[in-house]
């Protein structure tokens, strides 16, 4: 008779903790996201290690994180523990005998444009859903969602999206990128339009941290322009920068609703410099789980069926 090895054998509580190592990023964090000692964390990991014969999380400094053998094991393991331990979640929701709640984290210019009639719709479908709305920039709203404090994300694409497994992204829309200028500004109708041209005047652009900064500067970095950029103002609030455009301080560049666009086209003039800058494609995402819950889907399908349709 083989003999059980207790303490080798693979157990739901090892994935969990890989799971945990990946979401916080240190031992510490990741044992009190579990309620288990520092040690017993490890302990899990260790055992993993030598069930599967290969290297799962590696110490580099003060950072941990996965090796690539151990990104592809949680890549196939997430659903699974997601799915069992959504089970008593998902059956309560399915009997209607839990209450519902659910958290969107999403950008300022979504919330003001794209996601409006979704989020009216969706509230006047399911009034027994409690929704909260988060703002916040694309990579925060994405960090929310993947450390379990949010349900959805609608976000541009963000790098760190693709070191991310247990992440699905749909596309939504794409958001042009324009230079918004008064309206007889001399750069609405030069022919020939250049890079250079831009940094000849104020500018005023996206927050550090943005989807759109990122882009702009990369494009000017390649370019070897960088040290030539003069800006006046920053920020993530679409609105605000064309307000100060406006007012004469500068003119804008940066990634905008064409939503936005079309409100402001009285006032100022818009230039399309996707040529120069490309489009920010914005995502929905999602967790992968084996039972999501009725009413999170429905949020999503909601808002598929809305914005892509604009």
């Amino acid at each position: 008779m083989t003999k059980r090895r207790y303490f080798k054998e693979l157990r739901l509580q090892q994935f969990r903790a890989l799971m945990e190592i990946f979401r916080q990023g240190t031992f510490t964090a990741a044992a009190l996201a579990l309620g288990l000692s520092r040690t017993s964390v490890w302990q899990q990991i260790r055992s993993l290690e030598d069930d599967f014969g290969v290297e799962m999380a590696i110490v580099r400094g003060q950072k941990l994180s996965l090796t690539p053998e151990g990104r592809q094991l949680l890549e196939m393991v997430e659903p699974i523990v997601d799915g069992f331990d959504g089970v008593k979640t998902a059956f309560l929701d399915r009997l209607g005998r839990m209450k519902r709640r659910l958290v969107v984290a999403t950008t300022t210019s979504l919330l003001n444009f794209e996601l409006r009639a979704a989020v009216e719709s969706y509230g006047k479908l399911h009034p027994d859903v409690s929704l909260s709305l988060v703002d916040r920039t694309s990579a925060a709203a994405l960090e929310l969602l993947s450390h379990g404090h949010a349900d959805i994300a609608i976000v541009g694409r963000v790098p760190a999206l693709k070191d991310q497994p247990i992440l699905k992204a749909q596309t939504l829309l794409h958001y042009p990128f324009v230079l918004a200028c008064p309206k007889k500004h001399e750069l609405v109708s030069r022919k020939g339009f250049k890079l250079s041209d831009l940094l000849r005047y104020p500018l005023i652009i996206p927050s550090v941290g943005t989807n759109a900064r990122q882009r702009i500067e990369t494009v000017l970095q390649q370019a070897g322009m960088m040290d030539d950029i003069r800006w006046v103002l920053d920020s993530n609030n679409a609105g605000l920068l064309l307000t100060y455009v406006e007012q004469g301080l500068g003119i804008a560049l940066g990634s905008m609703s064409p939503f936005l666009i079309k409100e402001c086209a009285d006032r100022l003039a818009f230039r399309d410099v996707c040529d120069l800058f490309g489009t920010e494609e914005v995502l929905l995402v999602q967790r992968k789980q084996r039972y999501p819950l009725a009413h999170v889907s429905r949020f999503a399908e909601v808002v598929l069926n809305t914005v892509t349709k604009k």
